[in-house]
């Protein structure tokens, strides 16, 4: 970059097209929300002002940077700034921890699953000096007070962020700061971040009082022009200026609110959006689920104990009960579902009492041929099975 030849174009209209950024957010199906320059620019004004970021931060991006969040509420803002963006090429829980400490990383955004899988999974944690970080942000889904306090203690602050919005609001929507992080844990915020507009809306069109649910509508400059060749899609989440979320919020005594559930049928995991429909087709030859939810933040990959042969349910036996810190048993999927110490999980799995066993990050597999040795999924095989998935 420092070698390209200077820019001598002429910036064109604020209104111009500027992104095409596709989101299954509301439905499970992908549908391209159309951007302008103008939206681009004011999420990354308003992002900035929420946590707020300054012109020294070295904010690192370890998303996926084609995500909304990562891309124009983290890349965009910082560079507004004249600040300096830290891209590392894939997520991966030691290589954050090490970027952090060899480039004196001062801002990271996560999935909670981001910043929850290097304190399970990498053994020499607490030898990383993580002390240049001013704010460990969080984002997709939020986080309890047992998991915020434990998170806080493990990295040695108290200054964690959550954000909350949608592709198609650039994304802008609300913000949870450090000092509500325990007090309203798993809340998104009390109205919106700067810039942006929120109300939680009853189906009789009035706002939601205390104790009371609705629908969750945002208003900002930030909103996409529509979805791509889709007015239908686009008439159904627009009421005037507001974006209709699809999020049910609950509003508590103090105005916060808390997402409680989706109008449609999504799943996240991962911080990946997955329509139930989907996650529920089972696997080719296994009668298991895709994938479900495992709790605390984690993304669960299934194991169907019964469906295996003794051998290699002994091996599972012994694989959660030495290489696993904590696994899920859910006997009744999305109704049942009970997280339990390794070695409670692993009588119950050598017995056959569980109907699926959820794997917490790092996904694991048992190898290919070999019952006696679980290995980790390498991000080609990982990406390689999701691809099998959809």
């Amino acid at each position: 970059m420092a070698q390209a030849a200077p820019w001598t174009g002429e910036p064109g209209p604020d209104g111009d097209i500027a992104q095409l950024l596709y989101t299954s957010g509301t439905s499970g199906r992908p549908k391209g929300c159309v951007h302008t320059h103008r939206g681009i620019a004011l999420t990354a004004v308003y992002t900035a002002a929420t946590v707020p970021l300054h012109r020294d931060e070295r904010f690192l991006i370890c998303m996926p940077v084609w995500h909304a969040s990562p891309l124009n509420n983290w890349t965009m803002s910082t560079l507004l700034l004249g600040a300096t963006v830290v891209l590392q090429r894939e997520y991966d829980p030691r290589l954050m921890l090490e970027t952090v400490q060899r480039e004196r990383v001062t801002a990271v955004f996560g999935a909670p699953i981001a910043l929850i899988a290097p304190v399970q999974t990498v053994a020499d944690f607490a030898a990383f000096d993580l002390s240049s970080v001013r704010s460990w942000i969080y984002g997709v889904g939020p986080l309890d007070a047992d998991t915020a306090r434990r998170l806080m203690k493990a990295y040695g602050s108290e200054d964690f962020h959550q954000a909350y919005g949608m592709s198609e609001m650039g994304p802008a929507g609300a913000s949870l700061s450090p000092a509500e992080q325990l007090e309203k844990a798993g809340v998104i915020g009390r109205g919106g971040m700067p810039g942006v507009d929120l109300r939680v809306v009853r189906l009789d069109g009035t706002d939601a009082g205390a104790g009371q649910t609705g629908e969750i509508w945002l208003r900002s400059d930030t909103r996409m022009v529509g979805y791509l060749d889709d007015e239908q899609a686009t008439a159904e989440v627009s009421a005037g200026d507001w974006y209709r979320s699809g999020d049910l919020g609950r509003v508590d005594e103090d105005g916060f609110v808390t997402v409680v559930d989706r109008i449609k049928d999504v799943i996240i995991t991962g911080g990946e959006n997955r329509p139930a429909a989907r996650l529920a087709r089972p696997r080719p030859g296994t009668g298991v689920p895709a994938a479900v939810p495992a709790g605390e933040g984690r993304l669960g990959v299934p194991v169907a104990p019964r469906d295996l042969g003794a051998r290699d349910r002994t091996a599972l036996t012994l694989f959660a009960s030495t290489c696993l810190p904590l696994v899920v048993a859910i006997t009744t999927i999305g109704v049942d579902q009970k997280v339990l110490g390794r070695d409670q999980a692993a009588a119950l799995v050598g017995a056959a009492m569980v109907s699926v066993l959820v794997l917490p990050l790092p996904a694991m597999r048992l190898r290919a041929g070999d019952g006696r040795k679980p290995v980790s999924w390498s991000s080609a095989e990982s990406e390689a099975w999701w691809r099998a998935v959809w």
